[in-house]
């Protein structure tokens, strides 16, 4: 190896100094992960620079299909461990899922579209294939993640289209809709990013080694439609493959049946402590419940709102480095009618949380789950930002000083002429509730209501009993507790 080459690469390296010396004086924990990742990565990068030159070098069919088979083997392990699913079981069929994405919108590019004289050419099917595995990878951890969730959340739902007469097949299309839309949905929204700014890079590869602009341009728009096509290929194949996996011959759920077993096993092993948070069923409204990582959610379709936010809230969860001034609110694609980004411009009011981003730094996911519209409510600014905000603070004070507290809270209407905003007709609220419950020691309860307007209310104002907001909401808080508990606390606003 030429030595002066080793030089040019230590130089190369020394650019991570910046970062490193960055890391040394802010973070050092994180110092030896950053690491460990560069190590990692010159690995990787070595590996991968062996294999391809192996494959220019020798451009023979069969040492082209087995990188792909291997390639298809290595994704499909990556995307099982990612949504921690059992790898021995489901390897197979998403590789499989894997290769039918790749293979068959590869050769179709190679032998119908691609302007090449060889029918397998190293120059075109190495990166060919790496960039459909890198898309079906991609679109495989999204895809299967939503049927499988889907699957151990509606569980009834199959079962109760398998029960009206539907055959397997029938009683899985809305699953096997709401995967595919999971894919399509923000490959929808990166196309025109792809065509702005990711593409263009490939391009410009393109015309530097000689190519024809049009004939470069082809080559682009059919590789990114290539793309699209081994995402849904990839995934359907993969569903359809692990079919048998989930399912008896009778289209019996099995998988899920032994994974809700285990699940109860483990629950009764670790005396799982009960959710004190979570308010009774409500039969009175729509009520839609979604589980997030950092609070539950009871969503209602007519108003587009939460009928209620709850959260069980640590002193740990207090703290922590992930900020919200990275995210962006979201719509949530597990409810339908829905609320969105547009329905409140220019509408004055602000998107308010009801479980709020700083009670979600301690984990990525929760902070951005917290952004979800199913987390929202309209709010006007004042009281998002003074009073709202003020006993925001207060409640992880509490929980600080008790260790834990419980939390609800919701939207208040009025009986008429209720106001709406956005082309979705989001109800606005008239008020706020926020019911706290502290078990530790002797229980005790607090409540509060806050008009939804900017005129100053005060803590001490808008302090209630929890069954004053009971009355007034219809909603029972804290069931969980005994009878004798939940009477003494929820008649007190302590």
């Amino acid at each position: 190896m030429n030595s002066s080459l080793i030089i040019h690469a230590i130089c190369g390296l020394l650019l991570l100094v910046i970062p490193a010396g960055v890391l040394y004086l802010w973070d050092k924990k994180l110092l030896r992960t950053f690491g460990v990742a560069v190590a990692r990565m010159i690995g990787q990068l070595l590996v991968v620079c062996l294999m391809v030159w192996a494959l220019f070098r020798y451009d023979y069919l069969a040492l082209h299909l087995g990188w792909v088979v291997l390639l298809a083997c290595y994704t499909a392990a990556v995307v099982l461990i990612r949504l921690k699913l059992n790898v021995k079981r489901f390897l197979w069929p998403v590789a499989v899922g894997q290769l039918v994405g790749m293979l068959l919108p590869g050769f179709y590019l190679r032998l119908a579209v691609l302007p090449l004289d060889q029918s397998l050419y190293a120059t075109w099917f190495v990166p060919v294939m790496a960039l459909l595995a890198g898309h079906t990878t991609a679109s495989q951890i999204r895809g299967l993640g939503t049927y499988f969730s889907a699957l151990k959340v509606d569980e009834q739902e199959y079962e109760y289209r398998r029960g009206n007469g539907k055959n397997h097949l029938q009683a899985l299309i809305p699953f096997v809709k709401r995967a595919v839309q999971s894919i399509l949905s923000p490959a929808s929204a990166n196309l025109a990013v792809m065509g702005l700014f990711t593409m263009p890079l490939l391009l410009c590869g393109l015309l530097l080694s000689g190519m024809e602009p049009l004939t470069a341009f082809v080559v682009m728009l059919s590789l990114t439609s290539a793309c699209v096509a081994a995402s849904v290929l990839a995934l359907i194949a993969s569903l359809w493959l692990c079919d048998g996996k989930l399912f008896d011959k009778f289209g019996k759920l099995t998988l899920m049946v032994a994974m809700l077993l285990v699940c109860t096993s483990c629950e009764a092993q670790s005396k799982t402590p009960v959710m004190y948070e979570l308010p009774a069923p409500l039969k009175d409204r729509p009520e839609q419940i979604l589980q997030r990582k950092g609070y539950t959610t009871s969503y209602n379709r007519d108003t587009r709102n939460p009928n209620w936010v709850a959260w069980h809230l640590t002193k740990e969860h207090t703290k922590g480095q992930n900020q919200r001034k990275e995210m962006m609110f979201t719509e949530d694609q597990d409810v339908k009618p829905r609320a969105t980004n547009n329905d409140y411009y220019n509408s004055r009011f602000d998107r308010g949380h009801m479980c709020p981003a700083g009670d979600n730094k301690w984990d990525k996911e929760a902070m951005a789950q917290s952004f979800l519209f199913t987390n929202i409510c309209p709010q006007n600014h004042g009281l998002n930002k003074y009073e709202w905000n003020e006993l925001e603070i207060k409640c992880r004070e509490w929980a600080r000083e008790y260790g834990a507290i419980d939390i609800v809270c919701g939207p208040i209407y009025e009986a008429e002429n209720q106001r709406t905003i956005g082309k979705n007709k989001v109800w606005v609220p008239v008020a706020f509730f926020k019911v706290v419950l502290c078990r530790k020691g002797v229980p005790k309860a607090i409540g509060f209501i806050y008009r939804n307007e900017g005129k100053r209310q005060t803590m001490k104002e808008a302090v209630r009993t929890v069954d004053d907001i009971e009355a007034l909401t219809g909603i029972d808080f804290f069931p969980a507790l005994d009878d004798a508990t939940e009477n003494r606390i929820e008649a007190r606003g302590d």
